[in-house]
């Protein structure tokens, strides 16, 4: 489905503004996050006794933010004339976050490689 960009920012906006799901943050703050998490990183991986290397390779020095996308729920559409309506409260949205390259991206990837 393809919508004009104007729409997909409203969209977004109105489901950004849910208060008990999101809220702003600043860089300092993820950063500080992200500092936390490498710290908490380290020491577990010492406990298991991982070798530093593998500990310095899993840890992410520059990460990127995440990313959030929303995927328009379309079979949730009541009809046809909803398919051409800018009405963004019409639209359901699936949200997506991509934490590619984010602060547990290589924890992750380690993790899923221990459990599968």
């Amino acid at each position: 489905m393809v919508i004009p960009s104007q729409l997909d920012m409203e969209i977004t906006k109105r489901h950004l503004s849910d208060a008990s799901l999101y809220r702003q943050s600043t860089e300092k703050e993820f950063k500080s996050r992200c500092r936390k998490l490498n710290n908490e990183w380290v020491k577990v991986a010492k406990a298991a006794g991982l070798k530093p290397s593998v500990i310095s390779h899993l840890k992410i020095q520059l990460p990127s933010c995440p990313v959030l996308y929303l995927l328009i729920k379309t079979h949730k559409l009541v009809s046809t004339d909803d398919l051409v309506s800018v009405d963004p409260s019409i639209f359901k949205v699936r949200p997506i976050i991509s934490c590619v390259d984010g602060p547990t991206d290589r924890i992750t990837w380690f993790l899923n490689l221990i459990l599968v």
